[in-house]
């Protein structure tokens, strides 16, 4: 199990920890993968998401239908959070197995609508946060065009659904699986925690590479990195020396990669402080952060990301936000700051 392949084909479970199987599915994107996995449970599995609405995924799904889990079905699904690599193929394999579904009532209410508003209601909505950013133009087209490809990653969702919270077990087999979640990735992202072998599995929350996208989007958390920041604090506590990532190797860098991406986010504060001492959009500010000319759906991310980084600022008093239809963020000088504790002590 220590010798993990770093070549890991799709669609070939292979164990990872007792009684746990890394699954790998396909994306159709720079990042070109995600790890599903399967728990042991005797006469059946407990499956950790789903994989993406796509076809290779369905076909690669079909055949091991018809194969490996013919005789040894899976019986449970459990859905770490509602983005489409996790919960796309949720519907299909609710029905072919004849599974329980589990989410979060967070992140199952936003499924709702995020994936299924009507584009009458929807459009007029990403319109205005996009123009709350500043986006304008070619690349304010190519966002709202993206809004309509990226809900059809998803397509449908399970007609049942079971809601987990932290401190809930999920019982198997090879052991007991306490839930804990977090938020800022999505709005109560589940992971599981086996505190008998020190595992656990972290889906998006705790990534060994790269950091989970943090971001402000339509009817989403309106302070999503304040959020994270604050889960990891929780996460730091566990007691884990092995995780279980959705993207990436299983890894036993748990608490130094915590302490990473803390970090990471830190500079990345810092260079919004430094870049905007003059009022900035979110739009202009992507630059500071991120590669302008990144395709639709990745500059979709970056500027969520952008937008959050500098929502963060302005809550902690480090920036001024001005504008309603369209934000304009500029950094709070030390003298303005200054002042502001003067008027406060004043006041009191």
């Amino acid at each position: 199990m220590d010798n993990i392949q770093k070549d890991i084909p799709f669609g070939s479970p292979v164990q990872v920890g007792q009684g746990v199987f890394l699954l790998k599915m396909p994306l159709p994107f720079r990042l070109d993968h995600i790890n599903l996995y399967l728990i042991d449970d005797q006469d059946g599995w407990i499956l950790v998401d789903t994989g993406l609405n796509h076809r290779a995924v369905r076909e690669t799904w079909e055949a091991l239908a018809d194969s490996i889990f013919q005789q040894k079905p899976i019986k449970k699904i459990l859905i770490t959070h509602l983005h489409p690599d996790h919960i796309g193929q949720a519907a299909w394999l609710q029905r072919r197995f004849k599974a329980d579904a589990y989410i979060s009532e967070g992140d199952w209410l936003m499924a709702q609508r995020l994936w299924f508003s009507p584009a009458e209601s929807a459009i007029p909505r990403y319109a205005a946060h996009y123009r709350a950013f500043g986006v304008d133009g070619e690349r304010f087209e190519q966002l709202i065009e993206n809004r309509g490809n990226y809900q059809r990653l998803v397509k449908e969702l399970p007609l049942q659904v079971k809601f987990l919270r932290t401190g809930d077990i999920v019982s198997a087999a090879s052991g007991d699986w306490r839930v804990v979640s977090g938020s800022g990735h999505s709005p109560e992202h589940l992971c599981l925690w086996n505190e008998a072998s020190r595992e656990m599995i972290t889906g998006d929350h705790v990534l060994p590479k790269i950091t989970p996208n943090i971001g402000i989007i339509v009817g989403g958390l309106s302070n999503p990195l304040e959020n994270y920041l604050l889960s990891l604090e929780d996460f730091l506590a566990i007691d884990c020396t092995r995780y279980f990532p959705a993207h990436g190797l299983p890894s036993e860098n748990y608490h130094e990669r915590i302490a990473e991406i803390k970090m990471h986010h830190h500079r990345q504060l810092q260079k919004l402080l430094g870049g905007c001492g003059e009022p900035t959009t979110v739009y202009e500010a992507v630059g500071m952060l991120f590669n302008t000319e990144l395709p639709p759906h990745q500059y979709m991310f970056a500027l969520g990301e952008t937008a959050a980084h500098l929502r963060y600022l302005e809550s902690i008093g480090l920036m001024h936000r001005d504008g309603e239809k369209t934000w304009s963020f500029k950094s709070v000088s030390q003298a303005d700051q200054q002042r502001e504790e003067t008027a406060c002590a004043s006041s009191v």
